[in-house]
């Protein structure tokens, strides 16, 4: 039997995948991030970035980012062939 959790990640996986994200359809990328913060907790902290028209995110799941990260994952939310 499935938790709620997991079900939620399921969900989410869903949604992202059926959403086109190709570098050229800047967009499709800002609705991508937009639906990943929708699911962070309102309890961490986001601190948001742009380089070159590119945006990203740091979440931590904490309030206030920590001096140093025990665990930093990165990944992209985006296909680019």
């Amino acid at each position: 039997m499935q938790s709620i959790l997991q079900n939620n990640i399921i969900k989410l996986t869903q949604e992202l995948i059926i959403i086109p994200s190709y570098e050229s359809q800047t967009k499709s990328l800002y609705h991508i991030l937009d639906v990943v913060l929708e699911n962070i907790p309102k309890n961490y902290q986001i601190e948001y970035f742009e380089d070159e028209g590119i945006k990203s995110v740091l979440i931590c799941n904490t309030l206030t980012r920590p001096d140093k990260f025990r665990v930093l994952f990165n990944c992209h939310l985006d296909i680019i062939p």
